[in-house]
């Protein structure tokens, strides 16, 4: 009796109930018989039941043993069974790893191997928070194929997105762990904590390319290397800058290439726009030392000096030589490693596309006085001898409002916000104002780009007088 394994393509049926199946095996097609269908009643239902078996197989494209004996239409059919490609047992033991997905592939398995058949995967090609790339395997036919499909889908999407993501997997010692579930979102930290949500940095994106340090596993393509240059925060209103010292810094980034971050990251470095990033630090970790050889020979310490090494770990990179000096975990010499961005925020050139940038504001006159006091004093004006400002006398004067900064090209509103007869200044070019139909706000037009001084005159202006000024682009 001989045995094969394969995949069901036809089912006949022919004269004088003679059934032919044909199998599709590894080594090509081989045609096995069910003969006298409809002969000897007492083994009636055990022909049907082979031939409903072939048939179902060929509908699900599930692959069939059969063991046959030569007869004399051929080889005939004495038992047929349906192999499952379902993916049953649970690892006894499971892992939680992660990092940025770089690729998937799906393949389609339809040939017999050994004992059985392997179901449909995808492999899934990770870049971990360690620097080293891991390999996954997605079993697409579980029992449940929605949540196969499910994570599929969850995994491509974090893909494009160019989003951490956490998985738990087998943890047998396999070449590629079995993933058994998923996670994404802010909270699928690369390291399995499930907590850690990334820094933040913003600059100016210098490079972005595909060619990576040596060592690193570009994996055809799939993953980008970008270089950033850092720039102070930007906060408020208008985009103010805090005063505070601050020292440019270079930051390396690797993305996955098509995702939506390459892609903003390819406009900021078209457009030399501003980018704010969220990023992860990756840590190398170093390969196990040398064994200890005993106590070193000892010699001249300046060829020993000559001789120092200063090694630094790549991505991907794994020390193989069994010489000693060759192998080195100095890890705090090595070079930083790239960090895996998850997320990009894109800034307008002046970070604000309708409001200008204020570099220089004077209101020296509006908030001391033209007697240059120490601001407002409470109490009544004829309550002491001392002597008394303009302010304390509540006498009203005119003060000016002086601000410097620089618009993106555009047509700008100026809503002023004060007593009635404020006189607004442009590069000392007077402005026509409006009023707006509201008590007390006035406005003024004008079409400005790059670095204009803007300059308001209050009449009748006293301590308690309202002043507020807005300015936005209105086209």
């Amino acid at each position: 009796m001989t045995t094969t394994r394969g995949f069901v393509d036809r089912v006949e049926i022919g004269r004088a109930g003679m059934v032919s199946v044909r199998v599709i095996t590894a080594t090509g097609p081989v045609v096995f018989t069910i003969a006298d269908l409809d002969a000897d009643p007492e083994r009636f239902n055990e022909r049907l039941t082979k031939v409903a078996l072939a048939r179902d197989a060929m509908n699900r494209a599930d692959p069939v043993e059969i063991e046959s004996t030569d007869g004399a239409a051929g080889q005939e059919i004495g038992r047929i069974a349906r192999i499952s490609r379902d993916e049953l047992g649970f690892p006894s033991a499971v892992q939680t790893c992660g990092g940025l997905v770089i690729r998937v592939a799906l393949h389609a398995r339809n040939v017999v191997e050994g004992e059985g058949d392997a179901p449909d995967e995808a492999i899934v090609s990770v870049l971990a928070t360690t620097g080293s790339t891991m390999t996954l395997r997605l079993p697409m036919q579980i029992p449940e194929r929605e949540v196969a499909a499910q994570q599929l889908g969850m995994i491509r999407d974090a893909q494009a997105a160019g989003q951490l993501m956490q998985f738990l997997a087998s943890d047998t010692g396999e070449k590629q762990p079995t993933i058994v579930a998923v996670w994404a979102g802010s909270d699928a930290s690369a390291d399995g904590g499930g907590t850690d949500t990334g820094d933040t940095a913003s600059g100016f994106v210098e490079t972005l390319g595909v060619i990576l340090p040596a060592g690193t596993d570009a994996l055809d393509g799939s993953l980008a290397l970008s270089r950033i240059t850092t720039a102070p925060e930007l906060t408020g209103d208008g985009g103010t800058v805090d005063p505070a010292p601050f020292d440019p810094a270079a930051l390396e980034v690797f993305v996955a290439r098509g995702s939506v971050p390459y892609a903003l990251l390819e406009a900021a470095l078209r457009d030399n726009l501003r980018v704010r990033v969220r990023f992860h630090a990756v840590t190398a970790q170093p390969p196990p030392g040398p064994p200890d050889r005993g106590p070193k020979p000892t010699g001249d310490p300046a060829r020993g000096a000559a001789r120092k090494e200063v090694t630094h770990v790549t991505v991907g990179e794994t020390a193989s030589s069994t010489d000693s000096t060759a192998v080195s975990t100095a890890v705090s010499t090595a070079e930083p490693l790239p960090a895996l961005l998850t997320e990009v925020e894109l800034l307008a050139p002046l970070a604000s596309a309708s409001r200008p940038v204020w570099l220089h504001i004077d209101r020296h006159l509006l908030d001391i006085g033209p007697d240059e006091t120490d601001g407002c004093t409470d109490g009544l004006p004829t309550s002491s001898l001392k002597p008394r400002s303009l302010r304390d006398l509540r006498i009203p004067y005119t003060a000016e409002w002086k601000g410097c900064g620089c618009f993106n090209p555009g047509i700008y509103r100026f809503e002023i916000t004060g007593p009635q007869g404020c006189a607004i200044e442009v590069d000392g070019k007077p402005l026509c104002v409006y009023d707006s139909g509201t008590a007390g706000v006035m406005i003024a037009y004008s079409c400005l780009g790059g670095d204009h001084c803007v300059k308001i005159v209050i009449p009748d202006y006293v301590c308690d007088t309202d002043f507020n000024l807005n300015v936005y682009r209105i086209r």
